[in-house]
């Protein structure tokens, strides 16, 4: 179920977008509440001469987007941030033993950094990281020897 308040915003945005042509109806044709992160409306707007231009309002929360056409809105919706994409291709190029590892040894650097020079960095992050390193690397290994 879509919000009423949502529906009435994408009406209005459609309006407002259209506010130069000389519209006389708008109304939503279609609603598709679970459509990826947010849900779209089809909303259709009908011109002087009755001819009906379709529109695609996508909402994700409060936010809303309107597109012309389908391939306009896939290419906005399919985009994902530059921090999702960059942990994508991390978690691809290590695996999660890999960020695992760069995550404790950062938290290492971060300590040995920060602290005051009497400061010894507690034994189970040592062993975490040797540990970690070792089945990152043994697999590496393996996976080299198996395929050769």
């Amino acid at each position: 179920m879509i919000d009423p308040a949502i529906e009435k915003r994408a009406l209005q945005l459609v309006r407002d977008h259209w506010k130069g042509a000389n519209v006389h109806r708008v109304e939503i044709n279609d609603r598709i509440p679970r459509f990826f992160r947010g849900a779209l409306l089809v909303v259709s707007i009908y011109d002087a001469k009755d001819e009906e231009h379709e529109n695609y309002v996508y909402a994700v929360g409060e936010e809303l987007q309107r597109y012309d056409d389908l391939g306009q809105m896939g290419t906005h919706v399919g985009r994902i941030s530059p921090l999702a994409e960059t942990l994508q291709m991390a978690f691809q190029f290590v695996g999660i033993s890999g960020v695992i590892a760069i995550i404790i040894t950062a938290t290492i650097c971060c300590l040995v950094i920060v602290r005051p020079t009497n400061y010894e960095v507690p034994p189970k992050l040592w062993d975490s990281l040797t540990l970690i390193l070792g089945f990152y690397f043994g697999t590496a290994v393996r996976s080299a020897r198996s395929s050769t």
